[in-house]
């Protein structure tokens, strides 16, 4: 086949020749497209994994601790300390909200029954300085372990012939904050361990509907208590 007759066939399939190529055009275009559309959508998820390590790095670490000072007169620990330290990144604001409660408990035999008692101002203290360093929140009660302690033993002293008695405290810790992104978070505590909304909540159920102050609570009141919950539990 001679070049005339080349461009002469070539000149006949014009046509379909255009629709090939119109056709690959479109395979093509398909094909970038769902390239494209498979890069964003990788590039979003590193970017958010990013987002999200970037944000967990700027993020406080905190840690609860209730130290005990010692009265040098007497040699004993009289007064109990609550601190929330942060070890982890800075934070925009920080409020902590505490609340202490204490438990009266009494067993015979297999049976158990318990009474929790918000108590008030178990530590009543602020200091008004700023905190400073990792220090974001202090407070203390004079002479709180003190009395707490008393209160420990006396129920002690009211077990006997196959009953016993006991105390416990608690303390609820909510702490709210911003981080350096403006973005609000809020974390739970009981006493020192770090725990999710659910458990917060169940655990603050659990108190007396009534609210005390602490010098005005003295055993006979959780006796009481104790004995009014276990009359309603029957």
């Amino acid at each position: 086949m001679n070049i005339t007759n080349i461009i002469y066939w070539l000149f006949e399939n014009f046509t379909n020749f255009n629709s090939i190529t119109t056709f690959l055009l479109g395979v093509a275009t398909l094909v970038v497209t769902i390239v494209t559309a498979r890069f964003i959508g990788q590039q979003t998820k590193v970017n958010k994994a990013l987002f999200q390590l970037q944000n967990g790095q700027l993020q406080p670490y905190f840690i609860i601790s209730t130290p005990l000072e010692k009265e040098h007169e007497k040699e004993v620990y009289e007064t109990q300390h609550f601190f929330v330290k942060n070890k982890g990144y800075l934070n925009v604001s920080v409020e902590v909200s505490k609340t202490v409660l204490f438990g009266l408990h009494k067993t015979h035999n297999t049976k158990r029954e318990s009474v929790y008692v918000i108590v008030n101002d178990y530590f009543y203290y602020v200091p008004f300085a700023e905190p400073s360093g990792e220090i974001v929140y202090h407070a203390y009660g004079k002479g709180n372990h003190g009395k707490y302690c008393k209160l420990y033993m006396e129920a002690l002293e009211h077990s006997g012939n196959g009953t016993y008695y006991y105390m416990d405290n608690i303390i609820l810790v909510q702490i709210d904050y911003k981080d350096l992104l403006n973005t609000s978070h809020t974390r739970y505590f009981i006493d020192k361990e770090e725990v999710d909304e659910r458990q917060f909540k169940e655990m603050k159920s659990k108190a007396h509907k009534e609210s005390y102050s602490f010098k005005d609570l003295d055993y006979a009141k959780m006796q009481e208590l104790l004995e009014q919950q276990g009359k309603n539990q029957r």
